[in-house]
């Protein structure tokens, strides 16, 4: 009896640093993979001048934003000083 309980506990961990192994193999399988994507896609968008164009103005702000932005702090100061 002692012989089979002992076969049974290696086999579990056999079994359990198997799945251990297999699972770190995958992760790091899907980081590399994660990687490399985002690494391909950083390449491509940043030889596309017109995305870069596109981008550029939409993130940028306007100058009538920025103006807009400037009057409303004034008159907020000088609203809260009054």
């Amino acid at each position: 009896m002692g012989s089979t309980l002992g076969g049974f506990v290696i086999l579990l961990l056999v079994y359990a640093s198997g799945a251990i192994f297999l699972t770190v193999m995958l992760a790091v399988g899907i980081a590399w993979g994660i990687r490399w994507g985002i690494t391909w896609s950083l390449k491509e968008i940043s030889g596309d001048r017109e995305l870069e164009a596109r981008l550029k103005r939409i993130l940028s702000p306007s100058e009538n934003q920025i103006n807009n932005s400037i009057l409303e702090s004034t008159t907020e100061n000088r609203n809260a000083s009054n």
